[in-house]
């Protein structure tokens, strides 16, 4: 049972896409409930209910970017800010929640002011979703341009990423990694796929830009041939 707000209820196709994403989660990564883990876990699983949402609306075209719209809007993958949300991970941002020991000493789940939404999983989860919007709608955050991918490659990436390479502890440097090696395992290292990914995480304060520097041949294996054609080097 999903509940009500206001006599409607929140059974959408988007927030019950995030409960599946969830348990897909557990099933996977095990990712802890505080923290950096649990707001890992909680972007992931927006990410899924965005992608089930999706799938299921394609034909009518009425999906969208927003979590719970179809009883009440609860965040945005698309402008976090909407909802007070960070776009960028650290103090630098000012609805950023600081996850540390020392800052968070102990996780209470319930929402302020009488918790701490486990040092801030719900609120912090838009690092992981807005990244995921960036990758695959392209734009420019915090100085730091983002060319698009398709959202089926990002939702491959993920996939990859959740089934692979996540530990329960798990923080946000952790998973930029797991996702850039997901996405090289399918699409290879000097991929467009590849340098977006490390752009987007750039652009909301994980990691730096790209800065492979690849060269794709193209063409005839043949790099060279003699006059006469009789051997190839």
């Amino acid at each position: 049972y999903v509940g009500a707000i206001n006599g409607r209820s929140m059974g959408t196709l988007d927030i019950i896409g995030h409960e599946y994403g969830h348990a897909f989660l557990n099933e996977f990564t095990g990712l802890e409930n505080e923290r950096e883990p649990g707001a890992i876990s909680e972007g992931l699983a927006d990410i899924l209910g965005f992608l089930i949402e999706k799938e299921v609306l394609t034909p009518s075209g009425n999906w969208n970017w927003d979590m719970g719209e179809a009883a009440v809007k609860l965040r945005s993958l698309s402008d976090p800010k909407d909802f007070s949300m960070p776009t960028f991970a650290g103090r630098k941002d000012p609805d950023w929640v600081p996850t540390s020991a020392e800052d968070c000493p102990s996780p209470l789940a319930a929402y302020p002011p009488l918790g701490n939404d486990n040092c801030g999983i719900h609120q912090n989860s838009s690092i992981v979703s807005y990244w995921f919007y960036l990758l695959t709608q392209g734009g420019e955050a915090n100085g730091v341009h983002v060319r698009p991918i398709s959202i089926d490659d990002g939702a491959a990436i993920v996939i990859q990423t959740i089934k692979n390479y996540l530990l329960p502890s798990s923080n946000f440097d952790d998973v930029r990694i797991a996702s850039i090696r997901a996405t090289e395992d399918i699409y290879g290292f000097c991929s467009h796929q590849s340098a977006q990914v490390k752009n987007a995480w750039a652009a909301v304060g994980i990691g730096v830009p790209n800065s492979s520097e690849c060269i794709n041949i193209l063409g005839s294996p043949e790099l060279c041939q003699n006059e006469d054609r009789k051997s190839v080097v």
